[in-house]
C-alpha cells in the first residue's frame, strides 16, 4: 500500500500482490467484455470514451455534474456479489470472485478489477439515474466516478435532491463541493471538454498546452521517458478535434 498526491490530497493505493493482480486483470478483461452496459456507462467500457460522453451533452441549455467521493473504497463488497448474482453467477463463484477483488469490504484503489466490477456494482443506482433523467427528457452518462447530465429548456429545480436521495441509502456519498449546474450562459464543459458546439472542443488552455508539447518535441527536449505521455496528448487532439487541432500550432 503506498500513497500518491492528487492535486491537495493524497490518494491511498491498494496494490496487490503480482498472483492476486493476474487474476484481477483477468477479471477486468473478462467483465469488461462478458457483460453488456448500458449505453449511458462510458467509462472503462471497451469502445467507449470520455469524448463519446461529451458529444452527447453538446448544444444543451443546462448541465448537471457531480463526483462520487472515493469511489472503489465505498463500493462494498455486498454490493459487488449481488450484482454478479444479477448477471447470472451463483453466491458462491460471485463471493469468491469478490473475495479475490476487495479489500477491508470494498475494491482496492489500485486493483486492475476496480473499475469494471464497480461499473457492474453500480447497476441499480445507474438505473435509478437514467429512469428519472428520463422523465425530464434529459441526458445522463457516467463515467467512473464522474456524473453528468444535461438538457435543453429550464433546468429542473430539484433534481440535486433527487439524485442525493437516490445515493441517501448506498455506501456512496456524493462529492458536494464538485456538484454542480451551469447553463448555456456559463462556460460548460464536460470531462475537461467545452460543449457549446456540435462537437466538444479542447480549452484554450489545453490547446497552449499542446503548443509547448510540439515546441519541446522540435526542440528534442523532452525525455524519453515522458514521451508517451507527450505524444499521448496529442493523439488526444486528433481524436477530439481531427485536423483541427493544427490550429493550435
Amino acid at each position: 500500500m503506498f500513497e500518491i498526491r492528487k492535486r491537495k490530497k493524497k490518494r491511498r493505493i491498494q496494490a496487490p500482490r503480482v498472483a492476486i493482480k493476474i487474476i484481477q486483470k483477468w477479471f477486468g478483461h473478462y467483465f469488461s467484455r462478458g457483460i453488456e452496459l448500458p449505453p449511458y456507462v462510458v467509462g472503462f467500457v471497451p469502445g467507449r470514451s470520455s469524448l463519446d460522453a461529451a458529444k452527447l451533452h453538446c448544444k444543451k441549455d443546462w448541465i448537471f455534474s457531480t463526483d462520487i467521493a472515493d469511489f472503489f473504497q465505498t463500493t462494498a463488497d455486498s454490493d459487488v456479489v449481488d450484482s454478479l448474482m444479477h448477471y447470472g453467477y451463483t453466491f458462491p463463484a460471485a463471493e469468491l470472485i469478490t473475495d479475490l477483488s476487495c479489500l477491508g469490504g470494498s475494491l482496492a484503489q489500485g486493483s486492475p478489477s476496480s473499475p469494471v466490477l464497480a461499473n457492474i456494482a453500480m447497476r441499480n443506482v445507474d438505473e435509478a439515474i437514467s429512469k428519472l433523467v428520463n422523465n425530464y427528457g434529459a441526458t445522463y452518462t457516467r463515467y467512473a466516478d464522474d456524473i453528468v447530465i444535461s438538457g435543453l429548456g429550464k433546468s429542473p429545480s430539484d433534481l440535486g435532491k433527487e439524485i442525493g436521495q437516490i445515493f441517501r441509502p448506498t455506501t456512496w456519498k456524493l462529492a458536494e463541493h464538485k456538484t454542480r449546474l451551469v447553463s448555456a450562459r456559463d462556460r460548460m464543459k464536460v470531462h475537461g471538454l467545452l460543449v457549446h458546439g456540435e462537437q466538444p472542443r479542447l480549452t484554450k488552455g489545453y490547446r497552449r498546452r499542446l503548443r509547448a508539447i510540439r515546441h519541446l518535441l522540435e526542440a528534442d527536449k523532452i525525455p524519453e521517458s515522458d514521451l508517451p505521455s507527450a505524444l499521448g496528448h496529442l493523439a488526444y487532439a486528433r481524436s477530439v478535434e481531427g485536423e483541427q487541432d493544427k490550429n493550435t500550432e
